[in-house]
C-alpha cells in the first residue's frame, strides 16, 4: 500500500477516498493490466502468420506492456491472492479472460475445415499462457542481453510446441 501511495504521490488517505479496500485498488490495477494487453498483440502483424504472432506474444509475456514495477506488483498480487479469496477471484478472472483470447487465437492458426476437439483449444492455451507466466519471470531475473538470446532460443521450439499441440505439423494433435 505505502508503494502504492508513494507512486501516485498520494496519502494512504486520500487513495482510500477513490478506493474503499486494498481489493478494489487491486481490482483497478488488474483492469488496467488487462485493457492495456487487449487488443492487438494476439493479432498478427504485417507479414507475420498467427503463429508468429502466438509465440511472440508468449515470449512477451506481457513485459512490452509494463512500467518499471510493475513486475514487483503483479507478483505481490499474486501472493495476496493466496490470503485474499477476493483478490483471488479478480486475478483468476483476469486469466480467464486471457485464456479466452488465447483460445480464439489459436484457432486462428488452423487451417480450414481444421477443428481439433474443444479441449485441445484449452490444452494449448493452458500451456501457451503458462510458458508466458515463465518467460514473464525470467526477463525479470535475467540481463537483457540474456533476454534477447533466450528469445531466439525459445522461437522455434514454440512454433513446434503450437503446430504439435494442433496437430499442424502433420501429426495427429496431441
Amino acid at each position: 500500500m505505502q508503494e502504492i501511495c508513494a507512486a501516485a504521490q498520494l496519502s494512504p488517505g486520500s487513495v482510500y477516498r477513490y478506493f474503499p479496500s486494498k481489493e478494489a485498488i487491486i481490482e483497478a490495477l488488474a483492469a488496467d493490466y488487462q485493457e492495456e494487453t487487449d487488443g492487438p498483440s494476439l493479432t498478427p502483424g504485417p507479414g507475420e502468420s498467427a503463429e508468429e504472432a502466438l509465440v511472440r506474444w508468449v515470449l512477451d509475456g506481457g513485459a512490452s506492456t509494463l512500467e518499471p514495477g510493475d513486475a514487483a506488483l503483479y507478483f505481490d498480487i499474486l501472493v495476496e491472492s493466496e490470503r485474499n479469496p477476493r483478490i483471488r477471484e479478480t486475478a483468476l478472472r483476469f486469466e480467464a479472460g486471457l485464456l479466452r483470447r488465447l483460445e480464439v487465437a489459436v484457432r486462428g492458426c488452423l487451417g480450414e475445415g481444421v477443428e481439433p476437439a474443444p479441449e485441445r483449444i484449452r490444452a494449448a492455451a493452458v500451456l501457451l499462457l503458462s510458458l508466458s507466466d515463465g518467460i514473464f519471470m525470467r526477463r525479470f531475473l535475467l540481463p537483457a542481453a540474456e533476454s534477447g538470446s533466450l528469445d531466439a532460443l525459445l522461437q522455434p521450439s514454440l512454433l513446434a510446441v503450437i503446430r504439435a499441440c494442433l496437430g499442424t505439423d502433420g501429426s495427429a494433435p496431441r
